[in-house]
């Protein structure tokens, strides 16, 4: 039978003073570098730390308690030396807070949904140009800078301009590490630009794993909200599509002409997915008024009985 791999911790607790338990794990790599050889062989680190089992913990301490607060988007009583926890752009998906939202599958980042409600909150989604007019530059990092530190609603007071709100969106999905459509092949990418029944959009949505399909998702949402307003704002979906869709995929180290190709054919895709995700939402909103309808139909009176027949003329 195989033997158990040495354990780098764990067993019994020795002493008073709590030492470490077992052995020093300089010593059993030691031991594991001589029975595979001794000084007379090369013996690679990797294999020889692969050989060892780490045990279970032992003396833990709770010295802190932190909680995520979703409308401020921070971490509250996060130690110092964690403070890289709340930034929130440049890291992966999975590396930012995300909180669940109601409508998709895997939870959405919470700074997106605070980014969201900003810009409504400043009636964004009638400005004319949105994500495709620039906020001012300065007051857009500093904002980035102080939501990246955990200040929340802070980073935000004063300003009264939706543009910077809906660039910070663009940034997040730009500085994604990896971007969010990257996950699919170039081939996947051409194919699923061409698609125009609703069947292949159903299922070519579930090419892109979790948590990037809700992601992608809730962008294509908030898009629809903006072309609702095209008279307005001027963002029709193909203007949408073609201001966001650089940020969703990096095709830097792809040869000149296959980068461009790329850039095209991922316009195309957010394009068309776009304007299915708009006919999902008129058909559910059609959906929801005809049940509104058939409701009030069952809530009326009953009809009055019929009235009785007339009695017959006197001559």
């Amino acid at each position: 039978s195989k033997s158990r791999r040495p354990r780098l911790f764990g067993g019994h607790r020795h002493g008073d003073n709590g030492a470490k338990n077992g052995d020093d794990w300089s010593d059993r790599l030691k031991q594991l570098w001589k029975d595979k050889g001794g000084s007379g062989k090369q013996v690679p680190l990797q294999e020889l730390v692969s050989e060892l089992e780490i045990g279970n913990p032992y003396q833990v301490e709770h010295v802190a308690h932190v909680s995520f607060d979703a409308r401020e988007v921070k971490f509250n009583g996060l130690p110092s030396e964690w403070k890289e926890a709340q930034e929130q752009f440049g890291v992966s998906l999975n590396g930012c807070p995300r909180i669940e939202v109601p409508g998709y599958d895997a939870r959405i980042p919470a700074v997106l949904v605070f980014l969201r409600k900003s810009l409504e909150d400043l009636g964004g989604l009638k400005s004319e140009g949105l994500f495709r007019i620039a906020p001012d530059g300065t007051e857009c990092s500093a904002v980035k800078e102080k939501l990246n530190k955990g200040m929340g609603s802070k980073a935000v007071e004063g300003c009264n301009d939706p543009h910077l709100s809906a660039n910070l969106i663009k940034q997040f999905y730009r500085e994604l590490k990896p971007n969010l459509l990257n996950s699919l092949s170039r081939d996947e990418i051409m194919e699923m630009s061409e698609y125009t029944e609703d069947e292949q959009f159903e299922n070519g949505i579930l090419k892109l794993p979790e948590p990037n399909r809700s992601a992608f998702l809730w962008l294509l949402d908030l898009m629809a909200c903006v072309a609702e307003h095209e008279s307005v704002n001027r963002m029709s979906p193909k203007n949408l599509a073609i201001v966001i869709s650089p940020n969703l995929f990096n095709s830097e180290n792809q040869p000149p002409m296959e980068a461009l190709v790329l850039s095209q054919k991922t316009a195309n895709l957010v394009t068309k997915f776009l304007l299915w995700q708009i006919r999902k939402k008129k058909s559910r909103e059609e959906d929801r008024h005809t049940d509104d309808e058939s409701t009030d139909c069952d809530n009326r009176d009953p009809p009055s009985p019929p009235l009785p027949p007339a009695p017959p003329l006197q001559q």
